[in-house]
């Protein structure tokens, strides 16, 4: 179903309102104690130009929870996709900030909306200089291969295993406008923001599942 994200107080209380003409869909609702991450592509804000993008999934599965997209500028997708992470028990907000600058601008204004569960990056520009922490997640020449093996990894365990990971039928057509050329490299016969968005949820996932900071939080029984 279609849907719209809003705040409805100063608090961080969240609805999702049905709306046809929303670019919201969600698929599964929030489950108390699961943790989320959220890939993020921003886009300029034309009417006719790329969609700005998100993705949420289930940080233990990997299944696409609820899928966003909009031609938005980036200060309005920021305000969104940190509704949509407040909305997902404060997912981990993952804003591709490279080689775009328009996450940057998105990632600015999610912070200012108050939201602190964003991905960084660590980067190292020299063996001479200590790690650092950079802002986003950064899609180039190398990421980007490792991104798409991501995705087609995740789709060969799902015919594998005859699971439905992902029920999003634009997503899906994305992902079958995509093949490689003579170069060896992915290229798309329409839009990929959606893959972009997947493949950061999923690879910032899985960076985090190997550090343990995805696990399940069991809810702690209540005392009278």
């Amino acid at each position: 179903t279609c849907a719209s994200c809003r705040r409805v107080s100063s608090g961080i209380e969240i609805v999702v309102d049905p709306n046809p003409r929303g670019g919201l869909f969600v698929w599964d609702k929030p489950v108390v104690g699961k943790k989320y991450v959220i890939g993020v592509d921003t886009a300029e804000g034309l009417s006719k130009g790329d969609f700005a993008t998100a993705v949420c999934i289930d940080g233990e599965t990997c299944d696409v929870v609820a899928t966003w997209r909009e031609r938005d500028d980036p200060n309005v997708w920021g305000t969104k996709v940190a509704h949509l992470g407040w909305y997902y028990n404060t997912a981990l907000l993952a804003i591709e900030t490279w080689p775009s600058a328009h996450g940057v601008t998105a990632h600015r204004q999610a912070v200012a909306e108050g939201y602190q569960n964003l991905y960084r990056r660590s980067k190292q520009d020299s063996l001479a200089k200590p790690m650092t922490e950079k802002l986003g997640w950064a899609t180039d020449s190398t990421s980007k291969p490792q991104l798409i093996n991501r995705i087609l990894l995740m789709l060969t365990d799902a015919a594998r295993e005859g699971t439905t990971p992902i029920r999003d039928e634009s997503l899906l057509n994305e992902l079958r406008d995509q093949h490689w050329d003579e170069k060896g490299e992915m290229v798309s016969a329409g839009h990929d923001d959606f893959v972009i968005a997947l493949g950061i949820a999923l690879m910032v996932r899985d960076q985090c599942w190997r550090r343990g900071e995805l696990r399940h939080d069991t809810p702690k029984p209540t005392t009278e």
